[in-house]
């Protein structure tokens, strides 16, 4: 299997044409040597010997191109970034007081293109950053190309035993709880390749513009999770330090909305959860009960985050470990997690206040989560506690979920690109 970037290193014309090059990405972002891309598209474009085809401008999304800053809502400035040659050009945010290009930037450039590591979760922003290039582009008459990459938490597939949809969960978003955690109507977990994003976002914007995708070479939709997490990783956020952490994502990202940890501060981040007044014990029975040890392994573990939520203070915690990814499904872990711990710590479980990710009316919580069925859900486990009729309305919450992620997959096949 190649990179779009590693296809683009062997075979410059891919770039043929392309003018004046905006390229977004990061430092992070490297080709399967590990070579940045920055490096690999101003090399690329030196061998292709069209002058007019050039790195003009580089943009970098949220954490900025260096990926610096740790947490939500921490904006990165523009400034300048050398290229190989020792060339300067401009170097923008888009995780400022904007968070698309503006029109003066866009002077700069005749093409996007995209080359960010979206991890397969409806809430990772750099799916919202291209949606928003996608609007500036279509607006101004520009191009975009995507050098793709697979999902690394699994591409949207039927499995031929069951008929149903896999690698895709939870409901899609209602546009009532739009922000840059979400754009369109797609899953928390949406089984796409980013390309494959930008062209659903384009059908469902119902905008035009000339926008290509160098594929990623020789991926098949049903690849086994363990082929996606044997690819080479380079951690394309300050918190998402392996595959794991990617993998339990969609299930743990609503923890952010809360005052319990999602590991943030630790050097597990996602893959340990916990709070100083949390009964660790009871909520690693309840999931014991419902998640198999051929799927998911939850064990104690104290610990002590050095920054974000309870920093300093030891969180009594469990940490997951992965025992078969293929028979687990991340976004139902994490949730039932955050019932339990909702419904037996009601004295001291909280939610986070508005003011997540630019949008200052709306609990975090639903913005993640993106419905107001999941406020029902949740109301009832701070009201009951852990009985049989709390967990039934969370039952009945997690099937529609489910039915509607089903719903997804089958309007998603008609953007496809791998099969």
């Amino acid at each position: 299997m190649k990179l779009g970037l590693d296809r683009v290193s062997a075979n410059p014309k891919l770039l043929s044409g392309l003018g004046r090059i905006g390229l977004i990405t990061h430092q992070a972002v490297t080709d399967s040597h590990y070579r940045p891309a920055v490096e690999v598209i101003h090399e690329a474009t030196a061998r292709l010997q069209e002058p007019n085809t050039k790195i003009t401008a580089v943009f970098g999304p949220q954490h900025g191109y260096g990926q610096t800053e740790q947490d939500n809502m921490f904006e990165t400035p523009d400034t300048k970034i050398s290229l190989p040659n020792g060339s300067q050009v401009p170097l923008f945010s888009l995780y400022s007081k904007s968070r698309e290009p503006s029109s003066t930037q866009m002077e700069l450039v005749d093409t996007l293109l995209v080359d960010m590591p979206d991890i397969g979760c409806r809430v990772y922003t750099y799916i919202q950053t291209l949606a928003n290039c996608i609007d500036v582009a279509a607006k101004l008459g520009k191009r975009i190309v995507v050098l793709d990459r697979p999902n690394p938490i699994g591409m949207l597939h039927r499995c031929p035993t069951t008929n149903k949809w896999r690698h895709v969960e939870a409901n899609a978003l209602d546009m009532r709880y739009a922000s840059f955690v979400g754009c369109c109507p797609v899953p928390l977990r949406h089984g796409l390749s980013i390309g494959e994003f930008g062209l659903y976002y384009k059908n469902w914007k119902k905008v035009s513009l000339d926008y290509r995708v160098i594929e990623f070479e020789g991926l098949q939709r049903n690849v086994p999770l363990s082929e996606l997490a044997a690819l080479p990783w380079t951690l394309p956020s300050p918190n998402m330090p392996n595959w794991l952490a990617a993998y339990l994502f969609p299930g743990f990202v609503v923890l952010e909305a809360t005052n319990v940890s999602e590991g943030r501060g630790t050097t597990l981040p996602f893959l340990l959860a916990g709070a100083p007044w949390q009964d660790a014990a009871a909520t690693r029975a309840f999931l014991e009960k419902r998640f198999p040890t051929n799927s998911v392994a939850i064990r104690p573990h104290d610990f002590r985050p050095t920054f974000n939520k309870h920093a300093t203070q030891i969180c009594k915690g469990l940490e997951f470990h992965i025992t078969n990814a293929e028979n687990l499904l991340p976004f139902e872990l994490g949730t039932w997690y955050l019932y339990h711990t909702i419904a037996s710590c009601r004295e001291n479980f909280k939610w986070k206040e508005p003011g997540y990710e630019y949008n200052f009316q709306d609990p975090p919580y639903l913005l993640v989560l993106g419905h107001e069925k999941w406020k029902t859900a949740f109301e009832s486990a701070l009201r009951l506690g852990v009985c049989s009729e709390s967990e039934e309305i969370m039952n009945a919450t997690m099937n529609w979920a489910a039915a509607d992620a089903q719903r997804f997959g089958e309007e998603a096949q008609e953007f496809f690109i791998y099969r």
